[in-house]
């Protein structure tokens, strides 16, 4: 019901919420940043869930300190390409054999060792 009102007074509707907007200004950030947190939150979990939930090396699976790692090295300027996390986990899950996962500590030992 609510969709068919919407469809047919759009104008009405857009107008109604940015005036909500701009009266509401705060509460409407707070429920902006809530929004983009849960998403960014989504996102991890399926690139994690595509590279296994666990590190590959030594099958840790706290989240806290698991780590997406390029198998081939290139991290930074992926990253500089991308520009923003939630692009990084789309890629990840649409590319997921460039990564895998691995905890701090077997991350950091592979980029001592040279690997």
């Amino acid at each position: 019901m609510k969709k068919t009102w919407y469809k047919r007074n759009k104008k009405h509707a857009y107008a109604t919420m940015k005036a909500w907007r701009k009266r509401n200004r705060r509460r409407w950030l707070a429920l902006q940043r809530k929004a983009g947190r849960a998403y960014y939150a989504k996102l991890k979990r399926a690139a994690y869930a595509v590279l296994g939930n666990a590190c590959k090396a030594c099958g840790e699976i706290d989240t806290v300190v698991l780590q997406i790692d390029h198998v081939a090295g290139g991290g930074t300027k992926e990253m500089q390409r991308l520009g923003h996390y939630n692009k990084f986990y789309r890629e990840v899950v649409a590319k997921p054999k460039k990564y895998q996962l691995l905890c701090a500590n077997c991350n950091w030992r592979k980029r001592a060792e040279g690997e």
